[in-house]
């Protein structure tokens, strides 16, 4: 397991689960494009970018 921070909240996962997975588990919304039926799921638009302690840059869900 892994422990994060998300919205301040802390929370738990399997390791090797995304952190839009990890989102959507506890209810709390990160839009996306590539999970809507019909559109490719390679991720490409980048509309999930989340911060992430210790990147210098936004990372996609």
């Amino acid at each position: 397991m892994i422990s994060f921070l998300i919205n301040g909240s802390r929370c738990q996962a399997e390791e090797g689960t995304t952190i839009l997975e990890a989102a959507r588990a506890r209810g709390i919304s990160i839009p996306t494009l590539c999970y809507l039926k019909g559109v490719s799921d390679i991720g490409s638009c980048r509309m999930c970018m989340v911060e992430a302690k210790g990147f210098d840059v936004l990372l996609p869900a």
